[in-house]
């Protein structure tokens, strides 16, 4: 691993913690959260694959890039692991839950109230993709709200639930959901790769970076770069380090990274605030490329919100001087023409290896 005094500014340590900052004596997710949900996802879900990606590794110098495949996961995508150990909690079995979502969590969420026997209903922006709605339709009640962006699609949902006297479970403002999608997965790469010196993730509401950032914390003793990446069209939680505090709502634009879209939440972001080594934006150029290549290259199908962390390494965002980076790929929920799209753009039909 490079020295401290080597990195570049670009990519700097993390900050000492500011006195606003300072951990509580009951953080967002404490140490029973990441226990109880390793329990669960090691019973139900299997471990997702760690591959190398020379692609990404021929342009950061002499470092191996590998990648964290969660698009193999149930459901396809990490949001399997929330919704599993969410649903799992015992305050959920008499009430149910009502969710919004813009995709993954509610597939998550429709899968496993299917295998615990809960009642779910699932609330989408109108703009969802076909592809996710159709599939979330066939597992649970499914409500299309009168909204195109999350964070009104969010608040109609709490509203239906306060009406019918069942809980809400966010998609990342919820210490057990954001346990399990962060604190599991990043447990599973450790595990597997403990001399892991960067990660590089997703950033939209921010559970995933809470959840990865405070296992980090807890469990791994050598320095560890954590690096958030966010789409330039929804930088929400960029915006709300600029601005000093929790930007809840966030005006979203036209984005290939949906699942990226919204505010953020006040827990989320303290930690997010506290322990990101650094937090970068890409286009949504570069996030198509991401999905094109990495198909061509790998023939993994990537979404465009899981793509992100590649279109940093296309921008040159990520320090070459890391030796063992590993790149989390959130899911593969794409439809087969939105994929058409990008390969025809970036690549050219001809390009293709189908």
């Amino acid at each position: 691993m490079a020295s401290e005094s080597s990195r570049p500014k670009s990519f700097p340590l993390r900050p000492p913690m500011a006195p606003h900052l300072e951990q509580a004596s009951q953080p967002f997710i404490g140490r029973e959260h990441m226990e109880e949900a390793w329990r669960c996802v090691r019973q139900h879900l299997h471990r997702t694959p760690i591959v190398k990606v020379p692609l990404l590794s021929s342009m950061t110098g002499e470092g191996t890039v590998c990648a964290k495949l969660e698009g193999r996961q149930m459901m396809g995508s990490f949001k399997t692991r929330g919704a599993l150990v969410r649903l799992s909690q015992p305050d959920v079995r008499h009430r149910g839950v009502v969710t919004s979502s813009a995709g993954n969590h509610g597939l998550g969420v429709g899968w496993a109230a299917q295998l615990l026997g809960v009642s779910a209903t699932v609330v989408l922006p109108r703009n969802v993709p076909d592809n996710k709605r159709l599939r979330i339709e066939e597992l649970v009640p499914t409500i299309i709200a009168p909204y195109e962006g999350y964070d009104e699609t969010e608040r109609y949902a709490r509203a239906l639930a306060h009406s019918h006297d069942a809980i809400f479970v966010s998609p990342f403002d919820d210490p057990w959901v954001a346990a399990a999608n962060g604190a599991t997965l990043a447990k599973e790469i450790f595990d597997e790769q403990p001399n892991t010196d960067a990660l590089i993730f997703p950033v939209g509401g921010g559970g995933l970076c809470a959840g990865i950032c405070r296992y980090v914390e807890e469990h791994v003793r050598s320095h560890v770069a954590l690096i958030g990446v966010q789409t330039e069209s929804n930088a929400a939680m960029k915006a709300s380090f600029e601005a000093n505090r929790a930007l809840v709502s966030f005006p979203t634009q036209p984005t290939l990274a949906e699942g990226l879209e919204g505010g953020v939440a006040p827990r989320t972001y303290q930690v997010a605030r506290r322990m990101l080594s650094d937090l970068v934006t890409v286009s949504e150029e570069n996030i198509g490329r991401a999905m094109a290549l990495l198909f061509q290259e790998t023939g993994e199908v990537v979404e465009g919100s899981a793509a992100v962390g590649v279109a940093a390494f296309f921008e040159h965002k990520i320090s070459g001087l890391y030796r063992a980076p590993v790149v989390v790929l959130t899911g593969r929920n794409v439809a087969s023409s939105f994929l058409d799209k990008q390969l025809d753009t970036y690549l050219g039909a001809a390009k293709r290896m189908r």
